[in-house]
């Protein structure tokens, strides 16, 4: 069997596309086919870099995930404190996944339900729950005295996710800034200390 030539910086050609394809929120095209006519490329030209759809779908991920951590470093380096770090992460996070994106719809989609939360969590979730975990240490100092830090990261991206998940499947009819701003609320008199 003869390798296949890549060319360089087409996987990441390919990957942008469908990244862009899932702002659509119909979905409208998302096949290897629309993917590959939207990197201008034959759909042949595809299984030179993904094994299969499946493949292609996490890798998309990756690469959202990827595009997240850069764009939510420069974010949240404007600000301070825990509490402002908090408040950008959460805007920042509502505003690439539970608008600008509608990447999380791809768990939905019925022609691929052979891609479950499962492969793309265990691949994406560690990063995350790595990135709130060093912003609570840098500014542990500002934490309540009796809060085990330890859960906070696991609450807060599971609190995050669970509302953009439940505003997905309500079809919009979940208010999704309410219900951030209301998890802020949360989160802060919890976790924060407060001024003596």
């Amino acid at each position: 069997m003869v390798a296949r030539k890549k060319e360089t910086g087409l996987e990441e050609k390919i990957l942008e596309s469908a990244f862009e394809m899932t702002k659509d929120e119909s979905f409208e095209g998302f096949t290897t086919a629309g993917i590959a006519n939207a990197a201008e490329v034959s759909e042949g030209t595809l299984y030179n870099y993904f094994d299969n759809k499946k493949s292609l779908i996490i890798a998309v991920f990756g690469f959202a995930f990827k595009r997240y951590y850069s764009q939510l470093n420069k974010h949240i380096s404007q600000y301070n404190t825990l509490a402002e770090k908090l408040e950008g992460l959460f805007e920042y996070h509502l505003n690439f996944f539970g608008k600008t994106s509608m990447i999380f719809r791809l768990l939905f989609v019925p022609a691929d339900k052979g891609i479950g939360p499962q492969a793309i969590f265990t691949k994406m979730f560690p990063g995350y729950l790595d990135f709130i975990s060093s912003m609570l240490e840098e500014h542990k100092d500002e934490i309540n005295s009796d809060v085990n830090i330890q859960y906070i990261p696991l609450f807060i991206i599971g609190s995050i996710q669970i509302l953009i998940f439940q505003s997905l499947a309500l079809g919009g009819k979940l208010n999704i800034e309410e219900a951030i701003a209301e998890l802020r609320k949360i989160i802060s008199d919890y976790l924060i200390k407060k001024e003596r």
